[in-house]
This record gives C-alpha cells, structure tokens and sequence, in this order.
C-alpha cells in the first residue's frame, strides 16, 4: 500500500479489488491520497447480500473488456516453458513481494488469448 500511495499524485484516488496481506499503516494515506476505493469482488458471492447480481454483472463487464482486449494486464516478465527450473523461479520472485505486475510463464501449445474463463457467481 505504501508504495501505491508515494506512486500515485497528491489528493490522488487509489482503487483495487484485492485485500491487503498485512496491516497497513495508513498515516500515509491520509497525507497524501484523497480517496481509497476498496473492493473484494468475492465478498457478496459469499454473504448473499442484495447486490450481488450487480457485482456479477461488473465482473462481467471487466471480464468482457479484458477479452477485448480493452484492459490489458501489466506483464513484468514472461518465463518459456513448464519447467520446474521456472516454477523455482516463478516462487522466488513472488515470494520477494517486489514485482509490480503478471509473472507468466508460457506453455507451449497454449496462446493466452484462447484461454476463456467464465466464473460461475449465480
């Protein structure tokens, strides 16, 4: 979280859907950053809320547009091949927590724009 807030303007807006790994100290937050928009995607999934054909109608959405093409992940680094020798890799470099990005590791006889997902919420 720190690093997002010194990365991002004054009286910026910071948004994600993922939780946080460890408490945050957030005095940097009220310093710089005017608004923080948090969203764990899944949340209504689980507790049934009233809302939730609304959060599987913009995950929808999102998943719609990264099809497209429109919203494009950013891709740090991109290792050839299934092997374990990338898999070590692949662990050391997210188990540092200092990549800003997709780590892929590219499987031969698989193009990523094939690959169609669809996550049943309802």
């Amino acid at each position: 979280m720190r690093k997002m807030i010194e990365l991002v303007k004054p009286r910026g807006k910071i948004a994600t859907i993922v939780a946080f790994k460890d408490k945050q100290d957030l005095i940097y937050l009220k310093i710089k950053v005017s608004h923080l928009h948090m969203n764990i995607c899944t949340h209504d999934h689980y507790m049934r809320t009233e809302d939730m054909q609304r959060h599987h109608e913009l995950l929808s959405d999102i998943t719609d547009k990264i099809e497209s093409g429109k919203y494009k992940p950013t891709v740090n680094k991109v290792l050839q091949g299934l092997t374990v020798d990338n898999l070590y890799e692949a662990h050391k470099q997210l188990e540092s927590h200092s990549m800003v990005g997709k780590l892929v590791i590219q499987v031969a006889g698989i193009r990523p724009n094939r690959i169609n997902v669809k996550l049943p919420f309802i």
